[in-house]
């Protein structure tokens, strides 16, 4: 009798763990959406929709073959969806009224979704923002005037500016701070990489705990990619020697750095095949003619095909139309265009990458020496 109650102990447990083992990594209730569908996909990664069907009971689950820790998306519609961390061995359960979801809806198993659903929120209404703002070059009496575009692009800058606030406030989270750093509408990123670099390193340094999550590994590659650009960047810092550089310029001519010793030099390098370049180029040019009387010398390297006229007298533009090398770049730290290096008489570094008001109250200190 005792080996018999033995065993029949011994088949519960073993059921008991196989049932634990197979418990579906999703599940829940969907109160009200008896017979309607929802659909859960990875956030990134390989793309995939599973439809999971809602029974008679309001009761769903998701079964996969295999689940890449990461995060998932669970979608009633496109604008109605939650976004969950879900990992091996630890199944998340939800428990929602299908009218109202994901509104009010109590999760299990899954950490910061309610943060997520928040910063989720703050993008729509930033998208929205841009859109409203950007609506207006649609009017017939709008004109892309250089003060209109400076006005809107000051307008969206501001917009986004806000938004990156709110969303930075939400939680320091490790999860939540790269979620909100991962934000975009269309092409733009509510946060510029390059540009909020300190809080992409803030973010890495506490993600490692969250390492095996796929799209944790994915910002991490990214976030190394950017600390080597950074480390790239600053090889070249104010106070220090500009290296000696000779160009051939269109296989004919050489110019060396050198030649410009014994006045302040202004090196500029863009893309004017660029729009953007060639704006940001036309401002610095600005500002430098006018010490050029004052013994300013400049030099400008033009990085692609576009051809621009004739140099000024003590002004050099030096069309490489097949670029600088890949080592003469990473020898003056330049990770992106436009670029530029502020020379003393004497080849110091006295400033990089300075634009307007900075360009000029440091070329003005230069010439008065």
């Amino acid at each position: 009798m005792i080996r018999k109650i033995a065993f029949l102990l011994f088949v519960t447990l073993l059921v008991s763990c196989g049932e634990k083992e197979r418990q579906a990594p999703l599940s829940g209730v969907m109160w009200g959406g008896e017979g309607n569908r929802i659909i859960i996909m990875p956030a990134s990664g390989e793309a995939f929709r599973d439809t999971l069907l809602i029974d008679n009971h309001g009761m769903f689950a998701w079964t996969p073959d295999t689940l890449i820790p990461g995060f998932y998306i669970l979608e009633k519609s496109p604008n109605n969806h939650l976004v969950l961390v879900m990992e091996n061995n630890r199944p998340v359960s939800i428990d929602a009224q299908y009218i109202s979801f994901p509104n009010n809806c109590k999760v299990t198993g899954s950490d910061n979704y309610l943060d997520f659903y928040q910063i989720e929120t703050l993008s729509k209404k930033w998208q929205k923002a841009m859109q409203t703002s950007t609506s207006t070059t649609m009017d017939s009496v709008w004109k892309p005037t250089a003060q209109a575009v400076e006005e809107l692009k000051q307008t969206l800058d501001s917009i986004t500016q806000i938004f990156r606030e709110e969303i930075v406030q939400i939680s320091d989270e490790p999860l939540v701070r790269m979620f909100g750093l991962l934000q975009t509408a269309g092409n733009k990123r509510l946060f510029d990489p390059w540009a909020h670099k300190e809080l992409y390193f803030a973010a890495d340094s506490m993600l490692e705990p969250f390492s095996h999550l796929r799209e944790v590994k994915m910002f991490r590659r990214e976030a190394e990619v950017l600390y080597n650009k950074h480390l790239l960047f600053n090889k070249l810092q104010p106070g220090t020697q500009f290296p000696e550089i000779i160009l051939s310029v269109m296989g004919q001519d050489t110019l060396s750095t050198s030649d410009f010793l014994g006045s302040p030099l202004y090196i500029e390098l863009y893309e004017p095949g660029k729009e953007d370049q060639a704006a940001i180029h036309q401002k610095a040019i600005e500002k430098v003619n006018s010490f050029q009387w004052r013994g300013m010398k400049a030099a400008f390297l033009l990085l692609d095909s576009i051809t621009l006229p004739e140099s000024k007298r003590g002004f050099n533009s030096m069309n490489l139309s097949d670029g600088l090398s890949p080592e003469i770049m990473e020898q003056l730290g330049v990770v992106s265009l436009p670029a530029n290096f502020i020379l003393s008489d004497s080849g110091i570094i006295a400033g990089k990458n300075l634009w307007d008001k900075k360009l000029q109250e440091l070329m003005e200190l230069l010439v008065k020496k």
